[in-house]
């Protein structure tokens, strides 16, 4: 029994390395990888890439579905790619709360803009998007990440929001 607990353990621990961007072993591509990382911390997100721009519109402060404090952050999108795709396949916005991500969330009333988040673009098409997350209270600030998922690098820009 305890050499199956520790198999399933130790392919345990290595899943969670994969799947937090670590490795079981070093090779040089990891090191390539950890090398080529690029944050930015900015006054205002707005990624211009090669496949499709990003910009930080706003946000405000709502209620998810379950509720709970959320806060929607509102994004012009616009696809420079030559095939239609969505913000979400250039683009990965997270949301932190005292270091913690914050899950994305259903909104309690419906929203034209997180609509759009998922909606195909065709190329050189400009529209409004939303991504909502639960907070963990609505006071603190959060810091919102935008990462540039077209590209094997690490390029991300950061963005403290104030809560009211």
């Amino acid at each position: 029994m305890k050499k199956v607990l520790s198999l399933f353990l130790s392919t345990a621990l290595t899943l969670s390395l994969f799947a937090c961007g670590g490795s079981a072993t070093s090779d040089s591509n990891d090191q390539k990888r950890l090398e080529s990382t690029q944050g930015t911390s900015v006054p205002k997100v707005s990624m211009d890439k090669e496949k499709g721009g990003l910009v930080y519109v706003k946000h405000q402060l709502v209620k998810d579905y379950e509720e709970e404090p959320a806060i929607l952050i509102y994004f012009d999108y616009t696809n420079k790619s030559n095939g239609t795709c969505t913000a979400q396949d250039i683009f990965y916005p997270q949301v932190f709360q005292s270091g913690i991500e914050c899950e994305m969330t259903l909104p309690l009333d419906d929203d034209k803009a997180i609509q759009n988040a998922s909606k195909e673009v065709r190329p050189d098409t400009k529209i409004r998007v939303g991504f909502i997350y639960r907070l963990e209270d609505a006071a603190g600030p959060v810091t919102l990440k935008v990462s540039d998922t077209s590209t094997l690098d690490e390029i991300y820009q950061e963005q403290e929001l104030l809560l009211k």
